[in-house]
């Protein structure tokens, strides 16, 4: 649900294209989708960044703020040097973007007309001129279908967990100790492939044990042990997570800095490896809206337990 894309930098050059004002046209076609559905691999270690700016005057108007607002998101991933030389030219930058995915799959290296007539036989070089005719353009949706199995939970997750800073798990019955929620685990694992994890908070809501009379709220032990064997998990994967404990909530999201999805069956598998469920790409209002729903200092609901599993914080 998010893109993984290389931009060379002649896309932001006017000589890149086949007249002149279309750099500018096509850049206000590619800017929603970099600020929106996408992460840009920064690449030499942040050296694609370093030069966008060192020779800002050699691109279109736009191309600053773009890539400011880039960073500002956190949608500049900074990619280890893939190729013994430094690049200079935009064909090298395309050679370093396709020696990357060698490691780590990306869905495209966005290009001007110039390196794509270089590398007519390759199917991550795309011009942006002719970006419509793109797969990797014309398939981009808001909402995709899934099996609610690990390995496709997994094979839409990984781009975002991979470059995420922050990742809000709210499901009002995430409960990781049962056995529909064995996935979980390995959701949050993905994680640990960054130098420095995500910071991680799981919301759910108060439970309750027991039926009819004797039905009650779990107790703050109780609730603990829900997430029990998930923190020791969690502790020798070097990571960590907070847990937030709501007297209520109905819906279920996924939250990150970078994107925000609607789940409707939550985080656990079904035993029948044939259902399938729809997740939906939020707008970044509502994304950042049901961030502030479940900041504790919002009081939109009431915070019952707060605590912390996995690898204990740093006093």
């Amino acid at each position: 649900m998010l893109l993984d894309l290389a931009v060379l930098p002649e896309v932001f050059a006017e000589s890149a294209y086949s007249a002149p004002g279309l750099c500018g046209l096509f850049l206000k076609t590619l800017s929603p989708v970099l600020l929106q559905e996408a992460v840009v691999r920064d690449l030499r270690n942040g050296g694609w960044s370093r030069l966008m700016r060192e020779r800002a005057g050699s691109w279109h108007p736009a191309t600053i703020e773009i890539i400011e607002t880039l960073a500002k998101q956190r949608r500049l991933c900074p990619f280890p040097p893939a190729l013994p030389a430094e690049p200079d030219e935009n064909a090298e930058w395309c050679y370093e973007a396709l020696a990357t995915h060698e490691t780590v799959p990306l869905d495209a290296v966005v290009c001007g007309n110039g390196v794509a007539e270089d590398f007519p036989d390759d199917n991550l070089v795309h011009a942006l001129e002719k970006v419509h005719e793109t797969p990797w353009y014309r398939d981009r949706s808001a909402s995709v279908r899934l099996k609610r199995q690990s390995a496709d939970y997994l094979k839409h997750l990984r781009v975002l967990l991979k470059w995420c800073n922050s990742a809000m798990f709210i499901d009002p019955h995430l409960d990781p100790s049962r056995p529909g929620f064995d996935a979980f685990y390995q959701i949050l694992e993905t994680a640990r492939t960054r130098e420095v994890a995500p910071l991680i908070e799981l919301h759910r809501c108060l439970p309750f044990l027991g039926n009819g009379p004797a039905r009650r709220p779990a107790t703050h032990s109780e609730i603990e042990a829900m997430f029990a064997q998930l923190s020791e998990r969690l502790k020798n994967a070097g990571l960590k997570a907070e847990v937030f404990v709501w007297d209520t909530m109905h819906d279920r999201y996924l939250i990150t800095n970078l994107l925000g999805i609607s789940l409707p069956n939550g985080f656990d598998v079904s035993s029948d490896s044939n259902e399938l469920t729809t997740w939906t790409r939020l707008s970044a209002r509502d994304r950042e809206d049901i961030q502030r729903e479940f900041d504790p200092a919002s009081r939109r609901h009431q915070l019952r337990l707060r605590f912390d599993i996995g690898v204990p914080s740093v006093p």
